[in-house]
């Protein structure tokens, strides 16, 4: 009987590990927060992403839509959320904009998140409408000139990418234009092409079927590199030279996530984008990707919150 009851015993502890391992992260689903609206590129990426993960982690990840405020809205939510990888955010470009933009914000977006991947590169669009007399770069600095304050522009939200695109623009131009900024670039891009305003930076990614379509007309590309899907357009630096700014997007997640997880966030991020399908779909849209860890993408973000503040004071732009 005692045999018995040492063996059972011994068992026990044998089989503990075993049941430990079952409960090893992930053992739920994840949730992946866009922090703007339907129809944007951190949406598309963010489904594309969620999709491709299920292979490498083997739980499902659903992307639950919180957005407003620039994406501050959905950040925030990520940030306060409990620190145990269960809940992750797309993150781009604009959030390490935001500190320069507002003022009373309830948390740092560079500070109080933690970075998981840089999931890619790309450039962003200069569109406009395709009533508008406008057909190069230097035919827009031209009108502007000559109408000062009279073209408006688009943004996804102030702070976002495509306002400080363009107050940089304006800032090497010397060109007057009248911002409308938006909650998100979804409802943007449909206002822009309903002609209720004339121009925008938007993500390439976002906005290449609507160009394809005659929908809007691209004058120019944000990089110096060639736009794959529209080789045909050239760079804004041809024009305003040394102007060369990428739209990128990564995956966060809050502060305080143990860095196993992270570092396994990190590894089945790679490998999905690895995937033939991933890297085929990627390079359509026009996006670039190099391998990258955690720790370099959050020296990455530190980076462009650096870059970015000195254009906001550059063009003059003041939080709110």
């Amino acid at each position: 009987m005692l045999r018995r009851t040492f063996l059972s015993s011994s068992m026990a502890l044998a089989v503990a590990p075993a049941m430990a391992q079952s409960g090893v992260y992930p053992d739920r689903i994840i949730k992946m927060i866009n922090p703007f609206p339907s129809g944007g590129t951190t949406e598309i990426l963010a489904r594309i992403l969620a999709e491709s993960l299920y292979a490498e982690l083997g739980q499902r990840m659903i992307v639950d839509t919180k957005a407003g405020a620039g994406g501050n809205i959905g950040l925030e939510a990520t940030a306060r959320a409990p620190a145990d990888g269960y809940t992750l955010a797309m993150y781009p470009i604009s959030s390490t904009m935001a500190t320069s933009v507002y003022k009373d914000l309830r948390f740092d977006p560079v500070k109080d998140l933690a970075a998981v991947a840089l999931v890619g590169k790309m450039p962003a669009l200069l569109v406009v409408h395709p009533d508008r007399p406008i057909h190069s770069v230097a035919e827009l600095i031209a009108y502007a000139k000559a109408k000062p304050g009279k073209l408006s522009y688009a943004s996804a939200g102030i702070g976002t990418s495509p306002h400080l695109y363009m107050e940089l623009l304006k800032h090497e131009t010397g060109i007057d234009l009248l911002h409308v900024p938006y909650k998100g670039a979804g409802p943007a891009i449909v206002d822009q092409i309903a002609g209720q305003v004339d121009i925008s930076f938007q993500t390439a990614t976002a906005v290449v079927e609507h160009v394809r379509q005659k929908q809007m007309r691209a004058l120019g590309t944000s990089t110096m590199e060639v736009f794959k899907p529209l080789p045909q357009v050239p760079a804004v630096a041809k024009t305003v030279p040394g102007f060369d700014v990428s739209t990128w997007f990564g995956v966060v997640a809050p502060v305080g996530v143990p860095k196993p997880i992270i570092d396994k966030l990190n590894a089945a991020i790679m490998k999905a984008l690895a995937q033939p399908a991933i890297k085929a779909r990627w390079e359509e849209l026009g996006i670039t990707i190099a391998p990258n860890s955690a720790d370099e993408f959050g020296a990455f973000i530190r980076s462009e919150a650096e870059r970015w503040a000195s254009v906001a004071k550059l063009a003059g732009v003041r939080p709110e």
